[in-house]
């Protein structure tokens, strides 16, 4: 159930390089090996002219997965390196990894004088987790620079650096000298165990759970990673309101080793993306009943949307909720490591309540519909199987 993270990871290359004309370089040491070349085909390699450098190759054919090596030499005075494609994507650390197809490579320069005024150029250095880049080549000593980014993944901004100097924020003043961008970027979904991913329609959503025992309530946090959110308000009126949209679901109780639900004691939770939430106790050992009226003493949720847009390192939603202990008429001592709880989560990729999936987390010995199987939430906010 635990989901792996992969990134996009085209490997970007702005640092020094430029190209054009054409030479070999001896061959790579990171040769396919012989079944892997009776299963693919070898592809061609080629360059973009440029008159202002040359680009050399370590190999002008290659099969996928091999290393490729680029040098850039012959570069005339008064130019730079800007970036280096490979069919239009950054590359960096004068490599790439070829793809099961043809290649092209290219090299951007730009001049270091623009129209006799002496301005410097600015460029980062590339990374796996974001592309950075800024509106111009080159500015005065003295004008802001402001720097733009989009994440890659779930990964969102730590810190920027120029010229191995941290900075706050996402802009600076033009020293008088080049100046060298670079980032740090952390994961925005920290790791947990405790996944639940869910198919519809070809889109697949993914959870990620986080419990803590407050002073007063048992605060729970869900990560959505989804890339279509259907939050809008459906036609249907009451509960499928707020069922049948992207949401998470838990049932918490106490720690018992009654088959089904426990009566009156038993509680289901549902959160939608829409901010919309229903508590839900069980009537019967296998069944729940209406929607309870809770204070907001007693239960609160929150939702918030998140987009790549706003530089939040994922599409999807958050939600928090905080569950007093008062409802299973218990402490915060009585409570650890005693409270259980089993999650859920919907995916929703039509408007509507079509094309809409549910899925929990199951394993061999846990069960939706089954209490005595629920893991206990640990005082260190883990999940202990029973």
């Amino acid at each position: 159930m635990k989901k792996e993270i992969k990134l996009s990871t085209l490997l970007l290359f702005g640092l020094l390089l430029s190209g054009c004309n054409f030479s070999l370089l001896g061959n790579s040491n990171n040769t396919s090996s012989s079944s892997q070349k009776e299963m693919n085909l070898e592809h061609n390699i080629s360059i973009v002219e440029n008159e202002n450098c040359t680009i050399n190759l370590s190999k002008t054919k290659a099969f996928r997965n091999d290393e490729v090596l680029v040098e850039v030499t012959n570069i005339t005075e008064g130019y730079h390196v800007e970036k280096i494609t490979v069919n239009g994507f950054f590359i960096d650390n004068f490599k790439f990894i070829m793809p099961d197809e043809d290649v092209e490579v290219e090299a951007f320069l730009s001049q270091e004088l623009v129209s006799g005024e002496k301005k410097y150029y600015v460029k980062s250095i590339a990374n796996e987790y974001a592309l950075i880049e800024f509106e111009s080549d080159y500015f005065a000593p003295g004008e802001l620079v402001e720097i733009n980014y989009t994440c890659r993944g779930n990964y969102v901004l730590d810190t920027f650096y120029v010229n191995n100097e941290a900075i706050e924020g996402t802009s600076f003043v033009m020293p008088e000298s080049s100046a060298v961008v670079s980032g740090t970027f952390v994961n925005s979904i920290l790791d947990t165990d405790w996944q639940v991913s869910c198919e519809a329609s070809y889109m697949t959503a993914y959870s990620y759970w986080y419990f803590e025992y407050g002073e007063e309530s048992l605060n729970i946090k869900v990560i959505v990673d989804d890339k279509r959110v259907c939050g809008e308000e459906f036609v249907s009126e009451g509960r499928d309101k707020v069922a049948f949209s992207d949401n998470v679901e838990i049932i918490l109780g106490t720690k018992n080793n009654t088959k089904g639900y426990v009566t009156n004691k038993t509680y289901k939770f549902l959160v939608a993306c829409t901010g919309k939430s229903f508590v839900q106790i069980a009537n019967s050992s296998s069944s729940f009943g209406g929607a309870q009226s809770m204070s907001s003493l007693l239960f609160t949720s929150t939702t918030e949307i998140k987009s790549l847009d706003n530089k939040d390192g994922y599409n999807g939603y958050e939600v928090n909720m905080s569950i007093s202990y008062d409802i299973f008429s218990i402490d915060r001592e009585s409570a650890l490591n005693n409270l259980t709880a089993c999650i859920a989560i919907r995916n929703s990729t039509t408007y509507g309540g079509y094309g809409s999936s549910w899925n929990c987390y199951n394993s061999d010995t846990l069960y939706w519909n089954n209490c005595a199987y629920h893991p206990v939430i640990m005082e260190d906010g883990k999940l202990l199987e029973r």
